[in-house]
């Protein structure tokens, strides 16, 4: 399988440099989580902001403050100056906490007001980068004429335009492609207020909606544009598919709903704003905003209020939204019942260029705490096994609010205490949930999602042939099934080495058997879809799932088969530093077990230890076995390995990761 990447794309095409490179969402748009230091602090961005245009929304988790917006328009001295989403006052200059200086992946904040960075406190700062197709910065002074044309560089038709007088304390007037629901009237709201969409006046009064807002220019009147007073205005685009690899996908969207259910946008969001254009009591009425750092999971959505300096809030209406595949789903505790707009953006979708991006280890002892440091920018997926002593694998994701276990059958652990250890809301960092305390050493396999390497599902079945929608990009190569809320569910898993017809079993030492066909309804899956039948430990019409598809990605990772030969066996990966990780199971025979080897704990050329993900033994004894060894293109399997891992005419199912 030759999945297709960036440098592809670039070769196919002659082009090179910045002028031909593909634009992805995660080249200018972040959602970073940082802890406030109460004086000097670095906040990574992995934007750009020393040329163009950009805007930094930052507010305060764990307490109640005002937001913050700095861009790139306004600086006195050496500080950049601020905005309050939540206030109608001019912008603060001279302040002595702010921004103060901006780079190629990072910005600098001095000073330690708690609305930015006071010490130990819990900070968000959304990060938006100008670029045509999807966002700009626009500013200008008022002049005497009645209305004023002004220009932007989306190079298309924005969805949402918002405005703030600058130097004057004034309102928010936001125009949104989807309020004006009778456009002669040319209503918008205010972001700072939970007022509903009107005639407010702020925008022309032409009947033509058109010259409004077109792909070029926003026109502008009475309070927007008094005179010689001065404005900025953030302008998003809707649905402008210029992004991605092959130059034809959108990364923002704004729409509207007037009621539960699916709202579809065509791929997966990380960040989500919305407001009912007629509720204006607070919470149903406010400008919800969501994030998938934060935690949009299928309870307890972490919300804040564009229009309001409150903490996050977890507990008024928090199930409010889920995340799929292709949108989101407007769920009835959310409280919608009246006509609501929204603006989406894509979750990160650039293919990546190494496996340390994708994937990490971490290696505990028994003293090093439960929120630990690791090399990925932010963690979608954690296993975690105890392997000082037995106790069963842990699996816990960034969309799910339980764990479940590797090596067994039991139901998704959801209780009040595992669900409170488990934290996903750090860049950098992360505590899936187990070990609990301190006394075991622990292995740690970490994931991110990302095109041709690995794609997350969490839906619920409907007892019905189906298809659902996947962001893998290519055919997955391997597929894990778990029916989380219900005991007695094995884990079903795919490979497309042995077809749609045969199956094995995560949690299982059995060999692959004949598929039932109402697993994967007896058909292969695609670049875009899964198919599922109506068994009920992929599709249940009562059924909670989570799915982890994989795929073979040069130089990354590698899924395969090799023959038994009872020799050492070189399994060439196509990688050139060799496996960190390999994962083994024998599908030709029963009673062979899934072997794990792992860098961390030893790929080496003599003995190592080894652990099985479908049992909870510790690790074995180390000195004692010599099943691996290393080598720069993939692995070899030694000829002293058991059967389990290497008998002639055993056929031999492999994952590993560069």
């Amino acid at each position: 399988m030759d999945p297709i990447t960036r440098q592809t794309v670039l070769a196919a095409s002659g082009a090179s440099g910045a002028v031909g490179d593909p634009v992805y969402v995660d080249d200018v748009f972040s959602t970073t989580l940082y802890i406030g230091t109460g004086s000097s602090n670095t906040v990574p961005s992995g934007l750009d902001f020393t040329s163009g245009s950009w805007l930094s929304w930052i507010k305060l988790r764990d307490g109640s403050d005002s937001h913050f917006l700095s861009d790139s328009t306004q600086k006195t001295g050496t500080m950049y100056d601020s905005l309050a989403s939540d206030r109608d006052y001019g912008k603060q200059t001279g302040e002595s906490t702010g921004i103060n200086s901006v780079g190629t992946s990072s910005y600098s904040i001095s000073g330690g007001n708690a609305q930015v960075n006071s010490s130990t406190k819990k900070y968000v700062a959304w990060n938006f980068k100008a670029q045509e197709g999807f966002f700009d910065v626009v500013s200008w002074s008022g002049n005497s004429s009645l209305e004023q044309q002004i220009s932007h560089s989306l190079g298309s038709r924005p969805g949402m335009v918002i405005v703030k007088r600058t130097d004057s304390q004034t309102n928010w007037p936001v125009w949104h492609v989807k309020g004006d629901f009778n456009p002669s009237e040319h209503r918008h709201g205010f972001l700072n207020s939970t007022t509903d969409f009107n005639n407010y006046g702020r925008f022309n009064n032409a009947v033509d909606q058109t010259t409004l807002v077109t792909d070029s220019y926003f026109t502008v009147r009475d309070d927007t544009n008094t005179n010689n007073a001065t404005y900025v205005a953030y302008v998003f685009a809707n649905d402008d598919a210029r992004f991605g690899t092959n130059g034809n996908e959108s990364i923002i969207k704004c729409g509207s709903f007037s009621s539960t259910g699916f709202v579809d946008l065509g791929w997966e969001p990380q960040w989500v704003i919305m407001k009912s254009v007629s509720d204006t009591n607070a919470y149903t009425g406010d400008w919800r905003i969501f994030d998938n750092m934060r935690g949009i999971f299928e309870a307890d959505d972490a919300q804040l209020f564009a229009n309001s300096s409150r903490a996050e809030d977890t507990g008024s209406f928090a199930q409010a939204i889920k995340l799929n595949s292709t949108g989101f789903t407007v769920e009835s505790q959310g409280n919608y019942g009246t006509s609501t707009v929204y603006m989406a953006i894509r979750r990160p979708h650039k293919p990546p260029e190494s496996a340390t991006e994708v994937f990490d280890m971490v290696k505990r002892s028994n003293t090093d705490p439960n929120l630990f440091s690791t090399a990925l920018p932010y963690v979608d997926v954690a296993w975690n096994k105890i392997i000082s002593s037995s106790g069963s694998w842990h699996a816990s994701s960034r969309l799910t609010i339980g764990s479940v276990d590797l090596d067994d059958d039991t139901a998704e652990d959801t209780s009040s205490s595992n669900v409170a250890d488990i934290e996903y809301d750090f860049n950098n960092k992360i505590n899936p949930g187990f070990p609990k305390s301190g006394g075991f050493d622990a292995v740690n396999y970490l994931f991110r999602r990302a095109p041709g390497f690995m794609d997350l599902l969490v839906y619920e079945g409907n007892g019905s042939n189906r298809q659902i929608n996947h962001n893998l990009t290519v055919k997955p190569e391997l597929m894990m099934f778990k029916r989380r809320e219900a005991s007695g569910r094995n884990w079903v898993v795919y490979a497309e080495v042995l077809g749609v017809e045969f199956h094995l079993h995560l949690d299982l030492s059995h060999a692959a058997v004949d598929n039932i066909s109402s697993y994967f309804n007896d058909t292969e899956p695609t670049s875009s879809v899964v198919n599922l039948g109506n068994n009920n430990l992929t599709n249940n019409a009562s059924g909670k799932y989570i799915a982890y598809l994989f795929a073979s990605l040069p130089g990354i990772s590698k899924i395969g088969t090799y023959d038994g030969t009872d020799n050492d066996i070189d399994v060439d990966c196509g990688f050139t530093a060799g496996s960190r990780f390999v994962m083994i199971k024998r599908t030709d025979e029963t009673s062979k077990d899934w072997y794990v080897f792992d860098t961390t704990r030893g790929i080496v050329n003599g003995t190592e230890t080894y652990l099985r993900i479908n049992k909870d033994n510790a690790e074995s004894s180390s000195g004692v076995y010599d099943y691996i060894d290393p080598l720069n293109s993939g692995f070899t399997i030694t000829g002293s390995a058991p059967a389990d891992l290497n008998e002639t005419g055993g056929t031999y199912l492999f994952f590993a990761i560069a």
